[in-house]
């Protein structure tokens, strides 16, 4: 019993740090995801790479995007 339980703690404690290591390797790509969204303002690039793509990677309920005032749709 004692050894199942110790194999469960490892097992959470595993995946939540290979939840960990994916999020950071995403993190890699803020550069990019700055000078798409920010920058050029490209609503294709934009839809391929957040919205469905983060809900379905990171098990998300929903994404929310915010426009600053003053940018443009």
């Amino acid at each position: 019993m004692q050894s199942t339980q110790n194999l469960l703690k490892i097992h959470r404690k595993l995946h939540s740090l290979l939840r960990v290591l994916k999020l950071l390797s995403e993190y890699s790509y803020w550069d990019e995801t700055y000078i798409k969204i920010i920058v050029e303002q490209d609503l294709l690039w934009i839809n391929n790479n957040s919205g469905l793509y983060l809900m379905e990677e990171y098990e998300y309920d929903f994404i929310v995007g915010v426009i600053a005032l003053g940018m443009e749709r």
